[in-house]
């Protein structure tokens, strides 16, 4: 298994028959093209698959106060 995007990219470019990269911040041609390209496909090729962990939404009740030490404007219970 692939543990990162330049890996990912390099077995995509052995199955085309293309050069590997050493990295995806290379200013060559190859390496700019895998970079710009990696994120929309893999959101594209995501978004073909219908996931059962992702199928389901529920309203969550909002808290009527938020704790001390957060960033975050607003506070929801978790689901039971």
């Amino acid at each position: 298994m692939p543990d990162s995007k330049r890996d990912i990219v390099n077995q995509a470019m052995v199955h085309l028959g293309e050069p590997t990269i050493p990295s995806l911040s290379d200013l060559t041609h190859r390496a700019q093209v895998a970079n710009a390209m990696y994120d929309p496909t893999r959101r594209a090729l995501l978004s073909e698959i219908k996931w059962r962990f992702a199928t389901h939404t529920q309203s969550l009740a909002q808290r009527a106060a938020t704790p001390d030490n957060t960033r975050w404007t607003y506070a929801y219970a978790l689901p039971t």
